[in-house]
């Protein structure tokens, strides 16, 4: 079997996980390689499982970066929602502190959001992580599953723009922003050539109480900005393509 494989690169806290109920309406489970929740998954049984000739994958979801399908000998495409960055990582804050079998709860639990955002531990968390994870390594793949990706060290996945942006334009035949999922579910869709009837459904929420805007003070908003100048031109570029591919 040679049908095309949809990579969804899931970004952390970008609706991925509403994306992902999609992904299973519009697929049977043995055509899902559903990395989050099975630590049995490995890069290399991955690998071994999309490239055999009698493979029946149609669907790669997980929290990894770009560029799985350099170790897949059949054709793919590339999906993925880009989110509003301050309010991903809003949003990233609040879960982690409500979730304790995140890695780093213990740590954030006692935060407030400027001291996260001001957490050099919790740097590759919190700067850029939307071009880091567009931006990927050549030939080189890292997977972990389940609540790991919050403790991701990027090591050699070090964001540039220029090939998140090119990455984008190139690999990616469906790219959505978070801020109007359900608005852009029919273009999704069409994109990706889905048949059955998309569904709507509500987005993961967390339970505890996110920051609200107004209560950042200068000095918040001053470091989250230093930190993340090149998420903020990446959504706005993302932006801009997905309307003009609408």
């Amino acid at each position: 079997m040679n049908a095309q494989i949809t990579i969804f690169v899931h970004i952390p806290k970008t609706a991925g996980t509403t994306f992902n109920r999609l992904l299973q309406d519009q697929y049977t489970r043995d055509q899902i390689a559903y990395l989050h929740d099975d630590p049995s998954w490995s890069t290399e049984r991955l690998v071994k499982i999309c490239n055999h000739p009698q493979s029946p994958v149609r669907a790669i979801s997980g929290h990894f970066p770009f560029g799985l399908h350099h170790l897949i000998d059949k054709p793919c495409t590339y999906a993925t929602f880009l989110r509003d960055t301050l309010k991903l990582y809003m949003s990233m804050f609040s879960y982690i502190q409500s979730s304790p079998v995140i890695p780093a709860h213990p740590k954030v639990i006692n935060m407030n959001f400027q001291q996260f955002m001001e957490c050099e531990e919790l740097n590759p968390l919190t700067s850029n992580i939307q071009t880091k994870y567009l931006t990927g390594v050549p030939g080189r793949f890292v997977h972990q599953p389940g609540s790991q990706y919050f403790s991701w060290n990027p090591g050699d996945y070090i964001p540039n723009l220029e090939v998140a942006k090119r990455n984008l334009l190139t690999y990616f035949s469906y790219i959505g922003i978070t801020e109007r999922f359900h608005t852009d579910l029919t273009a999704m869709a069409k994109q990706l050539g889905w048949s059955s009837p998309v569904q709507k459904y509500a987005e993961n929420e967390t339970k505890r109480m996110k920051p609200s805007l107004d209560s950042l003070n200068p000095k918040t908003i001053q470091r989250f900005y230093e930190k993340n100048v090149m998420d903020l031109e990446l959504y706005r570029f993302a932006y801009e393509l997905t309307n003009e591919r609408r």
